[in-house]
């Protein structure tokens, strides 16, 4: 692997790792408990895996409810990232065992978001809703 693919992985990893930082500390600035109410959703996933999850309605946090959807994309970032890296260099299969794991992480965040009801809509590979995770990306 050679040093500008490493250099690439370790910025992604600590832009993102900055980027929910920033996100945690900015939430948990509103200052009390809110509740917020969702309705129920499909959602999918579409990479070489198809992740669904179908929620109900439900109440949490706006904090809390936040802090789920950015973990569910942060992994799904992660996955994205090493998914890409195995297919760059596919000899190296540390990469495409990390992908595994991260789409494990992934299902473990939608599984939570089922628990508490939280609608979660995951787009494409490179694709993310929450503009924290957008602005991290290098294109």
């Amino acid at each position: 692997m050679n040093k500008l693919a490493v250099l690439l992985l370790v910025i992604v990893i600590v832009a993102v790792a900055l980027g929910w930082l920033y996100y945690y500390l900015s939430m948990s600035g509103t200052g009390g408990v809110q509740t917020t109410t969702r309705n129920t959703t499909t959602t999918t996933i579409t990479t070489t895996v198809t992740i669904t999850t179908q929620v109900t309605t439900g109440e949490l946090s706006s904090v809390e409810v936040e802090a789920i959807k950015y973990m569910a994309e942060e992994e799904r970032l992660a996955y994205d990232v090493y998914t890409k890296l195995s297919q760059i260099y596919p000899d190296i299969s540390v990469f495409a065992n990390i992908a595994k794991s991260k789409e494990t992480y992934v299902n473990a965040v939608l599984s939570l978001a089922e628990k508490y009801h939280i609608s979660i809509k995951l787009g494409e590979l490179g694709v993310y809703n929450n503009t924290h995770i957008r602005n991290c990306m290098i294109n």
